[in-house]
């Protein structure tokens, strides 16, 4: 896992200087799993309740964070530091069928 940097100003340097993009190796160690096979499915099909142009509130990837890996186990922060939000989002524009 690569360490986010909690006080970051950019994102680049939230990843600790690594790549341009969010990835899953930036999530807590051994989440990456239960994130692709259990909270996407999910954020997409509560995503499918929402209008064309809305996103999932930090709240709502919060929710899905909690019902996945536990109340309080992970804190979705704001961005830049925060790999929750950009990840799910990134499946969103990327993977608009079955990831």
């Amino acid at each position: 896992m690569v360490k986010s940097t909690p006080h970051a100003r950019t994102q680049r340097e939230a990843r600790g200087g690594t790549g341009k993009k969010w990835k899953l190796e930036h999530l807590p160690l051994g989440t990456s799993d239960l994130f692709t096979n259990q909270l996407v499915p999910l954020a997409k099909s509560l995503a499918g309740s929402l209008s064309p142009w809305e996103g999932l509130s930090k709240e709502q990837v919060q929710k899905l964070v909690d019902n996945i890996y536990g109340s309080s186990q992970y804190t979705v922060q704001d961005a830049p530091t925060d790999p929750w939000g950009p990840l799910v989002s990134h499946v969103f524009v990327n993977c608009p069928g079955p990831c």
